[in-house]
């Protein structure tokens, strides 16, 4: 096969390059999917017994909450293991997820507008903004995420648009499911400015705290490489928005060494950050084939809204768990 590449890449080579960077990414996923999912399961303390049982009792749980929109859209049964598992086996946790995951959609649909937004992503931020998802694990079962900037002209950087394209990568794991307990985000700051800093709004910044919580998904881990001087100027622009305890696990880190002993042996780095995997933007370039070939699925995601007047509770659930007082109407309109 591999001989067969080589020579029809003399024909024509985009193609081909797609074609093997395809099956390259699902090798590593066939080889690694099932070790890593029995990895996951005995740090949660999940069979697939108990996993089936769980999920028949959030299916009962969602029938009795007349508020909740139809999913017919989805193979509820994976979607279910899907939240539980992001939600650490946690009962309450998948549960409110699930309450918030659907009530962002009816307080503030703006942010689930349809294919004009999910084309603005494609369009607007894959050439501005590279986020690679790395195979491998940390020893602590994190999957690594770099972001880097590739245009560093801030006019085009457009925060509200690439917010979106994490929430997309957010419904892909949902669907498609994962093997991690939780993501370690690397920002390369080369390229950044102070001009970027006007472009965050705090408007925008607060939609992201509110969103950040229809996901069960943690942030274990934030490491800053590359940083410039005034990185303590772009912490203090996030520090309002995200928990303390998200902040504490802020740290800049020095050099790629450092960052290799932090990530461990398991996580394949970029090429480009003295790795043995693909290049930054050649992973960029599978999570954006992998979220092309879901968006039909994510415009009907984005479809739905709660029926507030069915609702069995007067109040929508309240985020103060989060450090974000009151209820999600409330921290919309506020």
């Amino acid at each position: 096969m591999y001989k067969y590449l080589d020579n029809a890449c003399k024909e024509n080579t985009d193609v081909i390059f797609i074609i093997y960077i395809f099956f390259l990414d699902m090798g590593m996923l066939i080889e690694n999917e099932k070790e890593a999912r029995k990895r996951l399961f005995l740090k949660l303390g999940i069979t697939e017994e108990t996993l089936k049982e769980d999920v028949e009792h959030l299916k009962e749980w969602m029938q009795k909450q007349p508020h909740l929109p139809a999913m017919r859209h989805v193979n509820l049964d994976l979607w279910l293991e899907n939240q539980l598992i992001m939600s650490k086996n946690s009962m309450e946790k998948a549960k409110n997820s699930i309450e918030r995951y659907c009530s962002i959609r009816s307080v503030c649909p703006e942010w689930f507008s349809g294919s004009e937004l999910i084309n603005d992503v494609f369009r607007l931020t894959y050439d501005v903004l590279s986020l690679s998802y790395l195979p491998g694990l940390t020893p602590r079962l994190h999957k690594v995420c770099i972001a880097r900037l590739e245009d560093t002209d801030s006019d085009k950087f457009n925060f509200d648009i690439i917010w979106k394209r994490c929430l997309m990568a957010m419904e892909y794991f949902l669907l498609k499911g994962q093997d991690f307990t939780g993501f370690h985000i690397i920002f390369d700051f080369s390229g950044l400015k102070l001009s970027h800093l006007a472009r965050f709004q705090v408007s925008s910044l607060r939609m992201m705290s509110y969103s950040m919580k229809a996901y069960p998904v943690s942030f274990t881990a934030v490491n800053f490489i590359n940083h410039p001087n005034f990185v303590d100027k772009f912490v203090a622009v996030l520090k309002p928005f995200i928990s303390a305890k998200l902040h504490s696990r802020i740290t800049c880190v020095k050099d790629i060494s450092e960052l290799k002993e932090l990530l461990g042996p398991d996580v394949q780095l970029p090429s480009d950050y003295g790795g043995e995997g693909l290049s930054q933007y050649e992973y960029n370039d599978i999570m954006k084939n992998k979220l092309l070939s879901i968006k039909d699925y994510i415009l009907e995601c984005d479809k739905m809204r709660c029926d507030d007047s069915k609702r069995l509770t007067k109040e929508v659930t309240n985020t103060t768990d989060s450090g974000l007082p009151g209820s999600f109407r409330k921290l919309c309109l506020d």
